[in-house]
């Protein structure tokens, strides 16, 4: 798991990236996009591409949030 975001030099469709594979979370609010995605950036890149993308930040999580994150998914098989 990873968060993406994205800068762009004008507003984008709060749809373009809907449906998109790996993506977890995702909020775009004008010229700003972020993501929570688990495996590859890939669609999300390509989706990008379609607009001026003006800056790409990514944060991988830290011990808790990969903690968190596994016990979660704990929660859910269990379920």
């Amino acid at each position: 798991m990873r968060t993406l975001e994205l800068h762009f030099a004008n507003p984008v469709p709060a749809d373009a990236f809907e449906g998109l594979p790996g993506v977890r979370e995702a909020q775009v609010e004008g010229v700003s996009a972020s993501f929570t995605v688990e495996g590859s950036v890939d669609a999300i890149v390509k989706a990008a591409a379609r607009f001026e993308t003006v800056s790409i930040t990514t944060h991988e999580p830290d011990l808790e949030e990969i903690f968190l994150g596994y016990y979660e998914g704990d929660r859910e098989r269990a379920a």
